[in-house]
């Protein structure tokens, strides 16, 4: 009987211990941050955001409009805004996500559509 109960235990040991150190092969979560610019004049921005792999996800974009820092909750992938943006206003965007990459970006252009600022981030 205390032979019995001993391999009963060493069993759920062995068990615990094979589901502690099965390591994770699924996305990674990280996020990723463009550098953040001011507008040089009034004009527009084009937000975008995606999650690259299989079973990726966007879980947050935060940019910055008109009325300061703005979150979007479980965005479908991939996200693209296109917002005004006055002289002086900042250009930000960050996202956070499940994914073999999550991309964030954004492109600046003034009122005639010329003069664009562009900038990227991604991370693994």
């Amino acid at each position: 009987m205390k032979s019995s109960s001993l391999r009963v235990i060493a069993m759920f040991c062995l068990c615990g211990l094979i589901v502690a150190c099965h390591k994770n092969d699924d996305n990674n979560g990280c996020t990723a941050t463009a550098n953040t610019q001011t507008a040089p004049a009034g004009g527009n921005i084009i937000y975008t955001a995606k999650a690259l792999g299989n079973n990726s996800k966007i879980n947050s974009v935060t940019y910055y409009g008109a009325s300061g820092s703005v979150t979007v909750n479980n965005p479908t992938s991939p996200w693209q805004l296109l917002i005004p943006v006055q002289k002086g206003g900042t250009i930000s965007i960050s996202v956070s996500g499940v994914a073999d990459t999550v991309l964030a970006g954004y492109t600046y252009l003034d009122s005639n559509g010329a003069n664009p600022i562009a900038e990227a981030a991604q991370c693994r």
